[in-house]
């Protein structure tokens, strides 16, 4: 057929009729089907049909179907039949993934697609974290002087210094290779300590003496308050008569003689009865 509608559809006739007939008749049957139209379209979802019994039937989408024609749709897939349709494609950071009718659309980041050049701005010496009482996004944090620390306290991260009073501020033992040679060492006092006990008499039984030697008020040094004859009383069990001379390096008693003995000098240079 050449055209479309009514005014082209073919109507034959036999040969030997008049041609004032074929003219009429043509008229008459293109009449009736043009009213037929109206009168036998029935409307449909998103189809309205407007026109009288005597006059040409107007088919026209109504106007949810014109609403939704003028939407911007994205698709997955060019279909070529929809005005405002635009594809969703990939790229190298984002992959698309299609479940099929009936399934979900999902986009993909790849592994290292978010880098610090697509961060925004932070102010310098700041850390990016998501503090208590944000939104749930993370913002930066601002170091506001030296020396401090990122730490969480009130229940928020942030910086401030290192509170050792805290039970959760530092665990385990500093290693003394960790330690600056300036500052002593676990090693270096256990050493001096060591040290200093070959020179000093040590917490012993005598100095325990000398303590219940004290009478005086407290506060005062313990070798102040003895008298030099308590301190003489450490050295043996000193009775009447008896000596005290140095041999070896340290004090020994020695005990009274008996009658007519003389105190004469040993070969060894140590006094002794004779």
């Amino acid at each position: 057929m050449a055209g479309r509608g009514i005014q082209h559809i073919p109507i034959r006739f036999p040969a030997s009729a008049p041609s004032w007939f074929k003219e009429w008749m043509t008229e008459f049957i293109r009449d009736v089907l043009s009213k037929l139209d109206i009168r036998n379209a029935i409307e449909g979802g998103g189809v309205s049909v407007t026109g009288n019994s005597d006059e040409v039937a107007t088919l026209a989408a109504d106007a949810d179907i014109a609403a939704l024609a003028a939407l911007q749709y994205v698709v997955l897939a060019l279909s070529g039949t929809v005005a405002n349709e635009r594809k969703l494609t990939t790229s190298a950071q984002i992959a698309v993934n299609d479940g099929g009718a009936g399934g979900n659309v999902t986009l993909t980041l790849a592994d290292g697609a978010v880098g610090s050049g697509n961060l925004e701005s932070f102010p310098a010496l700041s850390a990016l974290v998501r503090r208590a009482d944000d939104d749930g996004f993370p913002s930066p944090v601002v170091a506001g002087s030296d020396g401090q620390v990122l730490r969480r306290g009130s229940d928020l991260v942030e910086f401030g210094a290192l509170d050792l009073a805290s039970a959760n501020a530092v665990t385990g033992v500093l290693p003394d290779a960790n330690i600056d040679a300036a500052i002593a060492r676990d090693s270096e006092v256990t050493s001096a300590i060591a040290a200093l006990s070959t020179v000093y008499q040590p917490l012993d039984s005598d100095l325990t003496s000398i303590a219940a030697l004290t009478t005086a008020a407290f506060g005062r040094g313990l070798l102040e308050l003895a008298s030099f004859s308590a301190l003489l009383d450490l050295v043996g069990s000193a009775a009447n008569g008896d000596i005290l001379y140095r041999s070896g390096g340290a004090w020994t008693r020695l005990p009274i003689g008996t009658p007519g003995q003389v105190l004469t000098v040993s070969a060894g240079n140590l006094p002794e009865w004779a």
